[in-house]
């Protein structure tokens, strides 16, 4: 009776530590800082996001106090995923290099993460801007053009104003490009372009981004692809009458504007009145 009492103890005492292992809960401390100012962010929202390869995506939110910090208790199970992430309006994600994660607002949490961890964001509004701005590669405006008459552009690379004059050049250009910048929002695989069309949504990219002030390599595309649509009813016209009526309203909207301060020169939008749009 001893014997099986002492293996039942046994048996009872591995369960447990297995259920321990598999399901342990630790508590994580979370400090949120502006990285501009190195003052903690409070009513910052953090949030723990977890999932698997079944269960969809859950997320639970705590909002920072004045010190900037909050805690979240996180039991571990096996094959599950975990990440933190601050967020607060009027605050960017802060992007730096200086370690293996670009993005300081957010972490992925494992069994070895800490239990103290601070997550970065910022007050400054050109920090993310600059950053991607000096990613982004730049083409002289003729290396730029070449690329595009030879089929070998891909991505949108760095563009500025004083491109538009050569760009609006090729503006009705009827050469058939298969490789070109598109949109990565974009679910639809457009699968070839003229390249006056493409040249037109260069330049619109570039008038969005200098309305805005900022880069986003995210957020530099006029729209989901470079095609030109009747705003009225269906489409009736071709894609080359389109072309050649936007390549007329684009060089109408730079002589109006080419003498104006950048800043200004780009609210005004070419297609306003026109009847056709990105």
């Amino acid at each position: 009776m001893k014997r099986v009492n002492f293996l039942i103890t046994i048996l009872v005492f591995i369960a447990s530590c297995s259920a321990e292992h598999e399901g342990s809960t630790k508590k994580i401390k979370v400090s949120v800082i502006d990285e501009k100012t190195n003052r903690p962010v409070d009513s910052a929202q953090v949030i723990l996001n977890t999932w698997d390869e079944i269960n969809p995506m859950k997320a639970d939110t705590i909002i920072t106090n004045s010190s900037g910090q909050c805690i979240f208790s996180l039991k571990y199970e096996t094959g599950s995923h975990y990440e933190i992430w601050a967020i607060k309006r009027g605050y960017y994600n802060y992007l730096s290099d200086d370690t293996g994660s670009t993005n300081k607002s957010l972490i992925e949490i494992t069994e070895k993460t800490q239990s103290d961890i601070t997550l970065y964001l910022t007050s400054d509004s050109m920090q993310n801007s600059n950053y991607w701005k000096n990613k982004a590669k730049r083409y002289n405006i003729d290396t730029l053009i070449n690329k595009l008459r030879g089929n070998e552009l891909f991505g949108l690379p760095l563009l500025i104003w004083e491109d538009i004059p050569k760009l609006l050049e090729i503006s009705n250009d009827t050469i058939m490009l298969s490789n070109f910048p598109r949109n990565m929002l974009s679910s639809n695989w457009q699968k070839e372009c003229y390249l006056g069309i493409v040249s037109l949504w260069l330049i619109e990219s570039i008038r969005k981004t200098e309305e805005t002030g900022k880069y986003n390599p995210f957020d530099v595309y006029p729209s989901l692809n470079p095609i030109i649509k009747e705003k009225i009813g269906y489409d009736k016209k071709s894609d080359l009458e389109k072309m050649q009526l936007a390549s007329n309203i684009y060089n109408d909207w730079w002589q109006r504007v080419m003498n104006l301060d950048k800043k200004e020169a780009c609210k005004i939008d070419p297609f306003k009145d026109a009847g056709v749009g990105w």
